[in-house]
Parts: structure tokens; C-alpha cells; sequence
């Protein structure tokens, strides 16, 4: 059986607002492939994966909305959806504190408002993915995760709210907004079973605290040196930073079995 490598985007492989991977990574994910399984590990809907896709095909799958979804050869064999009545106090929240709230489909971003900040952070999407409700009007639709772009203060205020949801911050401004139980590491399983990697040949790759569920999974983590304290700490190895290489130096040393 082949290894299999998950590999987180932002902060890793992928520098926020730029319209594509440098050509360093492609050539290394390239490389990469074929020795090794890569899947995507990531916060982000499928839909806001555009800046990959000039490498999407070296990718057996995506676990993607923080396992929310999870695809595999290009068939979604697992999805995850919002409870309606958690869904319904998500919005009550949101509304009781005026706050900007976006649903994710697994083709849509449905939110209460567009402003800068908004299409700045879903930038580069899929076009037509970004749904502006004018306000709270979300519809009766199958939801598998949230987002909010608010302040720390206010996304606390939230978090505080909604003990039903995991709050994975970005950040000063912005944050991940999951029905507890649904991680990474919940999407990296499903694959693990239904492909029957063995375990000790599981990696991941990650930079932050929505990367932690996966690393106390996987047989071998791996930070990037940019990444925050809590992913270097459930590591077993950290990379360079991105602008020194990390994603290339970590992928180097897992197809030469240094690591």
C-alpha cells in the first residue's frame, strides 16, 4: 500500500489572495504523486479551491468544509449537514449580534451580506459560488458548514453562544464555524477506511489549530515553520516556513522516507 500524504492550503501550500500555487510546489506535488497518495486536508469548500486548479488532478481526493465533505476520485462519498435546529440558532446568533454569516454547499456560499472583507477572503472561487441572501434569509438547504468574518471580540461573543459549534479562528478576523465533531481528522478517517491505508503510513501537513484533529490521527505530523503553536506542538516534525520551502522540504523528505 501506498503512503498517503494530507496537505492543508492556507498557510501551507497556498498564500492567501494569490491566483495560484508557485511553480516550486506544482513541480514537487507533481513529483510527489507519484510515489505517494496527496489528498487536501482543508477548511475551505470546494468551491474556494480555485487556486488549485492547475494541480487538483494530482490529488486522489479533498477533505474539504473541515471534513464536512470528503471526495475521493471525484465522487463525494461522505457529507455532513447542519441539523436544522442548530442550523436555526446559528442564524438567530448571528442575527442577535449583527453578524456576517456565510452557509457552505458543497457548490454554494450562501451569505447575509457581501462586503470587501467577504469577497476578499473567498478570492480566488468558483464563479457564480458566492449566493448574497441581503440578509438573514438563508434557505431551507442542506448546509455542511459555516463561516463568519467578524472581529476575535465578537466571534468569541458567538462561540460563547453556540457550544454545539467548534469556532476555528483565522487569525484576527474571520473563523470556521463547525458542528462539533466534524474535523479533519473525521474526514481523514473515512478515507482511511474506505482505501485501507495502514496507518503508519498516514502524513499530514498543516499550519494551524483546525490542523490539530488530523495530526492526532496520522501516523506522522508535520508543521510548517510558520505555523502556529499548537500545530508545532501535536507535531512530529516541522518543516521550513512557506517562503523558505516548507511545503517542498516536507514533501522531499517523505518521498526519500527520511521522515
Amino acid at each position: 500500500m501506498r503512503k498517503v500524504v494530507f496537505i492543508d492550503v492556507d498557510g501551507t501550500l497556498y498564500k492567501a489572495h494569490e491566483l495560484s500555487l508557485k511553480d516550486s510546489i506544482k513541480e514537487k506535488l507533481k513529483e510527489a504523486s507519484k510515489q505517494v497518495d496527496l489528498f487536501i486536508s482543508t477548511g475551505r469548500a470546494y468551491n474556494v479551491l480555485t487556486c488549485l486548479n492547475d494541480v487538483k488532478h494530482l490529488f486522489k481526493g479533498f477533505v474539504v468544509s473541515n471534513g464536512s465533505i470528503v471526495i475521493i476520485d471525484n465522487e463525494i462519498v461522505f457529507e455532513a449537514v447542519i441539523d436544522k435546529s442548530l442550523k436555526n440558532k446559528l442564524i438567530d446568533c448571528a442575527k442577535t449580534l449583527n453578524a456576517t454569516l456565510a452557509l457552505l454547499t458543497h457548490e454554494h456560499i450562501y451569505t447575509n451580506t457581501i462586503n470587501e472583507y467577504v469577497d476578499r477572503a473567498l478570492t480566488p472561487r468558483d464563479e457564480g459560488s458566492l449566493v448574497d441572501l441581503n440578509g438573514y434569509n438563508f434557505e431551507d438547504i442542506k448546509y455542511n458548514m459555516g463561516w463568519t468574518f467578524e472581529e476575535r471580540e465578537l466571534i468569541e461573543k458567538m462561540e460563547k453562544s453556540l457550544p454545539e459549534f467548534d469556532f476555528f479562528k483565522w487569525g484576527q478576523r474571520g473563523a470556521d464555524i463547525i458542528v462539533k465533531g466534524n474535523t479533519k481528522a473525521k474526514g481523514i478517517q473515512i478515507v482511511l477506511d474506505k482505501l485501507g491505508y495502514d496507518l503508519k503510513d498516514t502524513y499530514a501537513i498543516g499550519d494551524s489549530s483546525n490542523d490539530v484533529p488530523m495530526f492526532k490521527l496520522v501516523n506522522t505530523p508535520i508543521a510548517m515553520g510558520n505555523g502556529t503553536e499548537d500545530a508545532k506542538q501535536h507535531a512530529k516534525h516541522i518543516t521550513l516556513t512557506q517562503d523558505e520551502g516548507g511545503i517542498e522540504f516536507a514533501l522531499d523528505n517523505i518521498i526519500k522516507g527520511i521522515w
